[in-house]
């Protein structure tokens, strides 16, 4: 069990330094999301809605769809790394520069998805804990925000040939994961992930899957 401690403790870590450090571009003024303070309606079925899109959230969010582009317009090592000029005289995002953000997303939700998985709580297989989406689509969402703590419900399909019907599954987040996937969600995903995908891929980045590949590929199970 300590190894366990250990492995959620530098996983959270790096975590932590991969958003804030990275993703976040080391911004000291960025007011971390935390799920106290957020209001969420459960029974929700709104395509589209989330806690993101609770107007009993908004003036905890304001801003934080696009604080990230603003901190690159405002700072000129980070406009020197992300702004190219096109051949029209306009300004558009360097690939280069957002393949590399890419990457530092993926290698985030890495030690995400060990630190969601690993702590005590009801098991979850691969199919489960990958498909774990934050906004609703066909299907209601899983992350949920409840008695101010982060919930993740999932169906648990694993019982569904011995009973004949899903269960649930629910977990509550500990307070400093359940904020940094929060964090993660309103700032980088939906301030830079998002917008940067929507301009150079067309528009088909997956407004729902909290694990995706580059391009919008959700994670699959035998992925390494």
């Amino acid at each position: 069990m300590e190894q366990v401690s250990q492995l959620v403790v530098s996983e959270f870590r790096q975590a932590h330094s991969l958003l804030y450090g990275e993703l976040l571009f080391g911004a000291n003024n960025i007011t971390p999301i935390e799920a106290w303070r957020l209001r969420d309606d459960l029974d929700l079925d709104d395509y589209g809605g989330s806690w993101l899109t609770d107007e009993r959230n908004a003036e905890i969010l304001s801003g934080t769809q696009h604080a990230l582009l603003r901190h690159i317009e405002e700072r000129a090592e980070l406009r020197g790394v992300y702004v190219r000029t096109d051949q029209g005289g306009g300004l558009r995002l360097c690939p280069k520069a957002i393949a590399c953000y890419e990457a530092h997303v993926q290698e985030f939700l890495k030690r995400m998805v060990t630190i969601i998985h690993v702590p005590p709580a009801p098991p979850l297989r691969a199919p489960e804990l990958l498909s774990i989406t934050y906004t609703n689509t066909g299907r209601r969402r899983c992350i949920l925000i409840w008695e101010k703590m982060v919930m993740v419900y999932v169906r648990y399909h694993k019982s569904q040939e011995q009973v004949g019907a899903e269960t649930e599954n629910i977990r509550f987040l500990p307070r400093a994961i359940g904020n940094l996937l929060l964090t993660y969600l309103a700032l980088a995903v939906i301030g830079m992930v998002r917008y940067e995908l929507v301009q150079y891929w067309y528009g088909i980045y997956r407004q729902d899957l909290v694990w995706f590949e580059e391009i919008s590929i959700p994670w699959y199970p035998w992925r390494r």
